[in-house]
């Protein structure tokens, strides 16, 4: 199995390519696990720096004064997204 790497500027077309003769269980397993791993949510730090944070690192989001945060075990974000958006695309990756 041949594996390639690129490098790329923006963080909202990182992604994954699977080419495939027969789409087998190892691929779905694989598939799977860059579904569940690779979803992240654009978020800004306390000094306004732009950082991707998983999904699966949020506990929480809350919506304080018209701001949205999202919150992971020791740090938290703001999201500039509203909360509506947040859920549409976390359930939308979800199903």
């Amino acid at each position: 199995m041949n594996i390639t790497e690129r490098e790329i500027d923006d963080p909202e077309k990182e992604g994954v390519i699977l080419e495939y003769v027969n789409f087998t269980k190892e691929f779905a397993e694989i598939k799977e696990y860059v579904r569940s791993k690779g979803e992240s949510i654009r978020g800004y730090t306390e000094k306004k720096d732009c950082v991707s944070i998983r999904t699966e690192d949020i506990l929480y989001f809350e919506a304080v004064q018209n701001k949205v945060f999202a919150y992971t075990s020791n740090k938290f974000y703001e999201i500039k997204s509203r909360l509506y958006q947040l859920e549409e695309k976390i359930t939308r990756k979800c199903m």
